[in-house]
């Protein structure tokens, strides 16, 4: 998925959530400019399991933060 969209800068942060359920279960993988993002005093990635209509899925917010 490409997000291609205005945001608002004057916010401390930006979080951007993704939500997948797949059998085997996926990784998710955030991408900035051709590079993997990892968590770093710029970005933050937390994933969970999570249960979605009795599935087990993944959820991963990549946190942003701005200033």
């Amino acid at each position: 998925m490409l997000i291609n969209k205005l945001i608002d800068i004057h916010k401390s942060f930006i979080q951007f959530i993704c939500e997948i359920c797949s059998m085997p279960l996926s990784n998710i993988q955030w991408i900035k400019n051709e590079k993997f993002i990892s968590t770093n005093q710029h970005f933050i990635i937390k994933s969970k399991s999570i249960i979605i209509n009795n599935e087990e899925c993944l959820m991963t917010i990549l946190t942003i933060h701005v200033n």
